[in-house]
């Protein structure tokens, strides 16, 4: 399927968000070499951990609150030695492929994190400090694991369509309802092909083409089949994963509390 996972392939600087071998060798990683900064308000990050999985290609970078830290998805790592820069662009689906939108940078020895257009400075923990803390911490992957696929809508009634990240294996989901309200269909069968899928639930069957992915008509169990208006997912992210209620947990990034 078509979305930002594989988009990110074309990027030059882009940085693999698989699953590791080794997740064990990420932690230590973390642990013994992370450096720690910190907003001096309760939020952690740990960057600057070689990625055992990647070699010299990227770093590991991971967030939270001094207590868990959930890996975050890095779309890009950049440096400019002449500026004395590093950038890492953290992927955050409510801000689209927009890298300065949630950005951690060190600029000329200065911290900092960029969150749409907040800039919020960020000061390093002592090592000692830092070694403190993460040895008693908890690291979990990515705690936003699910990415929009398709949204549709009759009236004021939504329809969305979502999958999980990883591993490829999709476990896709159906919501339909009003804005705020959608409730999660349970699904009976997932029908697909070259040019799109069928999702049916007890309520009735989806139909969504697939290049690219539009939601085309909704077939209830009785009834006509009505159709849709699609509605592009790029294109209304602050409807997609907020106002429409269905990610109503943190995503486990900077962006959350920044």
């Amino acid at each position: 399927m078509q979305t930002r996972r594989h988009v990110l392939v074309g990027l030059v600087v882009a940085v693999s968000t698989a699953a590791h071998a080794d997740p064990a060798a990420d932690i230590r990683a973390a642990r013994d070499s992370g450096l720690v900064v910190h907003d001096g308000k309760g939020h952690y990050i740990v960057f600057g951990v070689a990625d055992p999985a990647a070699g010299d290609l990227s770093e590991l970078v991971f967030y939270g609150d001094g207590k868990t830290f959930y890996r975050q998805r890095i779309f890009s790592s950049e440096t400019d030695p002449t500026l004395q820069e590093r950038v890492w662009s953290i992927l955050d689906d409510r801000m689209g492929m927009d890298r300065d939108r949630s950005k951690l940078a060190i600029e000329k020895g200065v911290y900092s994190m960029r969150c749409r257009d907040v800039k919020t400075p960020l000061t390093a923990l002592d090592p000692k400090d830092a070694r403190k803390l993460l040895a008693k911490a908890a690291f979990k992957p990515p705690l936003m694991d699910r990415e929009a696929f398709a949204l549709g809508r009759d009236g004021t009634t939504y329809y969305l369509v979502d999958a999980r990240i990883l591993p490829d294996t999709p476990d896709w989901r159906v919501f339909v309802g009003k804005r705020g309200a959608l409730k999660q269909q349970k699904l009976k069968d997932v029908a697909g092909d070259s040019d799109g899928f069928v999702f049916s639930s007890s309520s009735g069957a989806l139909k969504v083409s697939k290049k690219p992915p539009a939601v085309t008509a909704w077939e209830p169990k009785a009834g006509k089949q009505v159709a849709l208006t699609n509605v592009p997912v790029d294109g209304n992210l602050a409807l997609v994963y907020g106002e429409l209620g269905v990610y109503t947990k943190g995503f486990g990034v900077p962006c959350d509390d920044l």
